[in-house]
């Protein structure tokens, strides 16, 4: 190490980045992310305000990367997905359909007061979001900071956004710039965990999920 201080100061900051299976900058965003949509519900009165603990969270790197599966490890660690009044996957066309999907669920009892939603690639949210008029730039910005919230269609007809909301999913590096471009006047970016891989980590070799899962 004497003899190597740049070597050994390089490698002490590699650990610091790492863990066994995914960079600290993936694993520990996700794991915070699907943590908060089981934090207990209280009232109001008790929390002082709207009780929120969404987060919305973007993994940033190359192609194969292992985005998607630090997400889905989070996931299934915590048992996020054994309740499907918690967890959904569905890629709506608009906000307008998202949400009233999601009142459908709600109306049903089909779904919690807090929803993780998984959009894998987050290119095909901005994509959308991108659109003139759309809500969901809107959805996301008002959401952030109030729950149980009335917003208003591209006809002006008021719709009810019925849970706390997280979101999280991937973003190809080279797309980064493209989706928060489209929405970054909106102050959209400023609410986002952004876990960037480090420098030299070489992406994450598929395999079926490792690791030890939580007690219910």
């Amino acid at each position: 190490i004497r003899c190597c201080p740049n070597w050994a100061t390089e490698n002490l900051i590699w650990t610091r980045v790492m863990l066994d299976d995914f960079p600290v900058a993936y694993a520990w965003p996700s794991l915070v992310t699907a943590a908060s949509v089981l934090v207990p519900e209280r009232p109001a009165s008790h929390s002082g305000g709207d009780n929120l603990h969404n987060l919305y969270t973007a993994l940033v790197g190359p192609v194969n990367f292992g985005k998607s599966q630090a997400i889905e490890w989070a996931m299934k660690l915590l048992r996020v997905q054994d309740d499907p009044r918690q967890y959904s996957e569905v890629k709506a066309g608009s906000a307008e359909r998202l949400l009233k999907y999601m009142n459908h669920l709600h109306d049903k009892d089909q779904l919690g007061p807090r929803v993780l939603m998984f959009l894998d690639e987050w290119k095909f949210f901005f994509d959308k979001a991108g659109i003139e008029n759309s809500v969901f730039p809107t959805l996301l910005t008002t959401g952030f900071y109030r729950r149980n919230a009335t917003i208003l269609d591209s006809h002006g007809h008021p719709m009810n956004v019925p849970a706390s909301f997280s979101w999280i999913g991937g973003i190809v590096d080279d797309a980064y710039e493209d989706c928060f471009s489209r929405v970054a006047a909106l102050g959209l970016h400023d609410r986002f965990l952004h876990g960037v891989n480090p420098s030299r980590y070489i992406g994450f070799q598929y395999r079926p999920f490792e690791g030890e899962v939580l007690p219910e």
